[in-house]
């Protein structure tokens, strides 16, 4: 791509996304671009060969011709070939490796910035995983976190923020998260909808000083379809899991709680894990993350026929997709509505090219914890 040549080809307002290297990251860039897109605001989907090349067959260019995807190439290394530039079937000995190649890419990318000259940039984060790590981050460990969830056996809580403070080319993944939130200005936006994270999103807010915009965008029904087609299929591409949850004869939904998942489970009508419309599974302590197989058949018959928690879980799944389908375009209408008094207070493009802002956006943490 001629990233100089499109920069001066597209609408007024350009918009450059830079997810973290992973398919369940770039994925809801993709659907929000699209919608950006479709409201006259030029979308460039910055990531590695290898990672685009998973979203490249789901844009339709002539329904969303201001939507390019920008390779970033990274650093040549013998131990991390280019399709190893994702996170996915990467090693996990050689995730290490691929933070620092990703960290080694910034003059590549400092080039596309200069060429491109985005108004805002947006990076990846979600509300309750955010509220939750930041709290860790900046308070005390005698300061609690102020919710009952999310509820980790303690060995596995332990494991967590061990992670979250690895250290990798002279940075924790907890500092590079805050490091996106103190560089952000204006605004932060989280994959989410108040309707189920309103207390994570509020006090995620009044941590960070910031003022917080959910954005909910589905991935349309009719992406995937032709995975319905034959009984039985199994493929390796995006099923059509909206289509598939709102069927009649889904009763619930078992789920990892990966948030993509969650975000489609709701406006289904199934009943999730999260946000108080689903019944949780225990984890046995001690257990290395184990779970019962008794314990899930209970959980599952308990959601799906259960009368006395069966009955409220599945009511509150009802109202749930109610109250979310009926917001429609709300949220997107909002961000919108941000992005161009962000530009406009950032004053001409002229000066947009010496300046770039940071916002935050996406359906996990800025690194992968």
């Amino acid at each position: 791509m001629d990233a100089s040549r499109l920069a001066t080809t597209q609408p007024s307002i350009r918009v450059l996304m830079l997810p973290w290297l992973a398919h369940g990251h770039i994925s809801p860039f993709l659907e929000l671009g699209k919608k950006l897109c479709s409201n006259n605001i030029a979308v460039y989907l910055c990531s590695t060969p290898a990672n685009l090349s998973s979203v490249e067959k789901r844009i339709d260019s002539e329904a969303f011709p201001h939507l390019h995807l920008v390779e970033l190439h990274l650093p040549a290394d013998e131990d991390l070939p280019p399709h190893l530039h994702t996170t996915k079937n990467l090693p996990s000995h050689l995730m290490p490796a691929l933070k620092t190649a990703f960290d080694r890419s910034a003059p590549t990318f400092s080039r596309l910035l200069d060429s491109l000259s985005p108004h805002p940039l947006f990076l990846p984060i979600a509300a309750c995983t955010a509220a939750f790590f930041i709290h860790h981050l900046t308070r005390s460990p005698e300061d609690q976190f102020p919710f009952p969830s999310p509820r980790f056996p303690r060995s596995e809580a332990g494991e967590i923020m061990a992670m979250v403070n690895t250290i990798t080319n002279g940075i924790s993944d907890g500092e590079r998260v805050l490091q996106c939130l103190s560089r952000s200005d204006g605004f932060v936006a989280l994959r989410s909808f108040r309707e189920i994270e309103a207390k994570y999103i509020d006090y995620f807010s009044s941590i960070i000083q910031k003022e917080v915009v959910p954005v909910r965008r589905r991935r349309r029904a009719a992406e995937g379809e032709r995975n319905l087609r034959r009984k039985g299929i199994a493929g390796g591409g995006m099923a059509a899991q909206k289509k598939i949850l709102a069927h009649p004869s889904v009763g619930g939904f078992v789920t990892h709680c990966g948030w993509s998942s969650v975000m489609e489970a709701g406006p289904a009508d199934k009943c999730g894990a999260r946000g108080g419309a689903g019944n949780r599974i225990e984890v046995r302590e001690g257990g290395g993350c184990k779970f019962d197989g008794d314990e899930v058949a209970r959980c599952i018959k308990e959601v799906v026929v259960g009368e006395k928690t069966g009955e409220g879980v599945r009511r509150r799944a009802k109202e749930m997709a109610r109250v979310v389908s009926a917001k429609g375009d709300e949220e997107i209408n909002w961000l919108l509505e941000k992005i161009h008094l962000l530009v406009a207070a950032l004053g001409s493009s002229a000066g947009n090219e010496r300046r770039v802002q940071r916002h935050e956006v996406g359906s996990t943490s800025a690194v992968p914890v």
